[in-house]
């Protein structure tokens, strides 16, 4: 801005300067010289174009071209180096991680290959929100999402990561404690957010539940998977496959408007023969699911359907 300013300045001064040497020559040739071709005559002056279409005729005139072309020229390129520095210090920031990012719907705070597949499948189901990735040193994989570098507990390097604004703050850290502290700051910085924590162990879920934090999901769930593959493999399989949308089906949450006072099993019927979903549940207006309700179970206003969406074959794991 200071350096536009100056450029603007000089361009008044030098146009006020060509108008008063220049007028009364123009004058005498039955001609008009306005200040805003002076001020046009300048700019293009000072930008070393020289159309030729406006001259000085004056010993006086030809001075002020003089330094106009002169200054003009040191004032335009100290106009650019200004703004090329600051788009290269941007893009160096936002390569190394320390640029503000802005308009953020979802921040994944945390590192690991917890937090890459979590970002992974939130582009797979929220392609239009922007996602930003808080963690604490560079990336070592190409990821395309906007990412902030730093102490993950420093609520500076949050707010760099857009939690302040974002409407979901997903924690997927490795360290129970820290992700106990990340969340109170999330908390603090932004009461309005989703906030979103992966706990490693019970302890860790009951001091989150007693900060506030409604949404813990327990990394026990993984060990229940792995035991489901001793007795029940392909029990496993389907409910991995189930829980991404980059496999053959996927379990999806979707609106009941299209199906409010029907009864569960005319429901079944339709969603299979108009949008070809298997229904497997609903979720009440008060937060509470049914799995497989009675096919006399009337959809209300306010419900929410729970869904397996897409067919095909899974890979065999076990025979």
């Amino acid at each position: 801005v200071f350096a536009a300013l100056i450029v603007l300045t000089f361009a008044f001064i030098s146009a006020t300067a060509f108008y008063f040497a220049e007028k009364d020559s123009w004058a005498l040739r039955g001609e008009e010289l306005t200040f805003l071709r002076a001020l046009y005559w300048s700019i293009i002056t000072m930008a070393t174009v020289g159309y030729g279409d406006i001259v000085p005729t004056t010993d006086a005139g030809m001075v002020v071209a003089g330094f106009t072309a002169v200054f003009g020229i040191a004032a335009y390129s100290l106009l650019v180096a200004i703004v090329a520095e600051q788009f290269l210090s941007h893009m160096v920031k936002k390569t190394l991680g320390l640029a503000w990012l802005k308009n953020i719907d979802i921040v994944v705070i945390g590192d690991g290959e917890e937090c890459v597949e979590t970002i992974a499948e939130l582009k797979r189901n929220m392609s239009g929100k922007r996602i930003a990735w808080v963690t604490s040193e560079q990336p070592k994989i190409t990821i395309d999402v906007d990412y902030a570098v730093g102490s993950l507990v420093d609520s500076e390097t949050l707010k760099r990561g857009g939690v302040e604004k974002a409407r979901y703050v997903v924690i997927c850290h490795r360290d129970d404690s820290q992700s106990i502290h990340i969340a109170l700051l999330a908390k603090k910085l932004n009461p309005n957010a989703r906030i979103i924590v992966l706990a490693h162990s019970s302890k860790t879920a009951e001091i989150l539940e007693a900060a506030g934090v409604q949404y813990i999901v327990p990394a026990t769930i993984v060990a229940r998977v792995l035991a489901s593959m001793v007795f029940e493999p392909n029990v496993a399989v389907l409910v991995s496959d189930l829980t991404t949308a980059k496999g053959v089906s996927d379990l999806i949450e979707i609106p009941a408007d299209k199906y409010v006072g029907l009864k569960f099993k005319d429901a079944l019927i339709k969603a299979r023969e108009k949008e070809d979903l298997l229904l497997v549940g609903v979720v009440g207006r008060d937060g509470r699911i049914l799995v497989n309700p009675s096919l006399d179970h009337k959809i209300e206003s306010g419900d929410k359907l729970l869904a397996v969406k897409g067919t095909g074959k899974l890979s065999k794991i076990v025979k």
